[in-house]
């Protein structure tokens, strides 16, 4: 029986391949990092670390190392935010296989690299410029929270844990802190949900003298896809004068930015209102930071 040479090129490419893929296959896995190179990088960041420092992964998945950073400053955010990061004094980059290292934002600078075996460790400076002198979540006991109906002002006066409730305790009326889905990334929180017939105002009176107060705000990832409930207002007052106003639709993805310029010298009065005609799944968040 005579074989077509056509056949038996199929026949030679068959296991031709499987030998490809095989060879491909081993040289993907000779490349993972395993428990030795994630304790190496560990043992490099220990070695060098200082107060005030972060350590963030590049891909997320080189979390690998997380068992032997315990006790250290860890972002474990599946996209690094580098706002966030760059209210540290520095910033570990711990990324995998050696083909993943990431070059710093603009404006950061490197100031230590070293390639290990399947990893490698790089340290960043964040810009030099402003530091973060307050932080709204963090002093959410400072706040005045309250729910305006028309011309009358509800008081929010129970505080737990973190949270201000008007009345007893709710699963979800409050305002306060949290962590939560927003933009593709879980952030710690300010939430303030929207509520039926009134505006939600949290307020802080006395916020410290700085150059620039930088507010995030946007809706959670189940808000946005839920796409229930009306379109979002929030505004921002300063010194009891309106300074910035934003609508959110009800799916509107996105972790938004509005710096507003402080008197460097006094205090100020900052004032956040959140409204919602249909308050359905209106899961609102922000976070503010006064830099100086």
């Amino acid at each position: 029986m005579k074989i077509s040479r056509a056949a038996m090129l199929v026949g030679l490419a068959i296991p031709l391949a499987s030998i490809l893929y095989f060879a491909a296959d081993l040289v993907i896995v000779n490349r993972v990092p395993d428990q030795a190179d994630w304790k190496a990088a560990a043992e490099v960041i220990r070695g060098r670390w200082k107060e005030g420092d972060l350590v963030v992964f590049s891909p997320q998945w080189a979390q690998g190392a997380s068992a032997w950073l315990q006790g250290l400053n860890v972002d474990t955010g599946e996209n690094p935010d580098w706002y966030e990061a760059s209210r540290s004094e520095r910033v570990w980059v711990l990324a995998s296989m050696n083909g993943r290292r990431e070059a710093p934002p603009e404006g950061w600078t490197v100031i230590f690299s070293r390639d290990l075996h399947k990893v490698s460790v790089d340290l960043w400076k964040p810009p030099a410029g402003p530091r973060p002198v307050f932080s709204f979540r963090d002093h959410i006991g400072d706040a005045l929270v309250s729910r305006l109906h028309g011309q009358r002002r509800e008081i929010c006066s129970n505080q737990r844990n973190g949270r201000w409730y008007c009345g007893r305790e709710h699963p979800w009326q409050f305002v306060g802190q949290d962590s939560k889905d927003v933009a593709g990334r879980v952030r710690d929180i300010i939430w303030a949900h929207a509520i039926d017939k009134a505006v939600v105002e949290a307020a802080w009176p006395a916020v410290p003298a700085g150059r620039t107060l930088t507010v995030h705000y946007g809706l959670t990832q189940r808000a946005a896809e839920s796409r229930e409930g009306s379109p979002v207002k929030v505004r921002i007052l300063k010194n009891n004068v309106t300074v910035f106003e934003d609508v959110l639709a009800p799916d509107s993805w996105g972790w938004f930015r509005k710096d507003i310029t402080l008197d460097p010298a006094s205090t100020t009065d900052i004032r956040i209102q959140i409204s919602a005609k249909d308050p359905q799944s209106r899961q609102f968040t922000f976070s503010a930071d006064v830099w100086r």
